[in-house]
């Protein structure tokens, strides 16, 4: 159990760096964020032409 515990708290760790990673990216311009509206058509076409 102790091993189990250990190995959601090393889980846990790596998704706040990864957050904080995501967060830092998108702070400074680096990563871009896509409208939801923008998301859904690219999907929807993708998915009607067997994408």
């Amino acid at each position: 159990m102790t091993e189990e515990v250990n190995e959601d708290e090393d889980v846990e760790a790596s998704w706040q760096s990864e957050i904080a990673l995501r967060i830092q990216e998108l702070d400074s311009g680096k990563a871009k964020t896509i409208p939801w509206t923008e998301v859904r058509s690219r999907l929807t076409a993708k998915l009607s032409h067997g994408g």
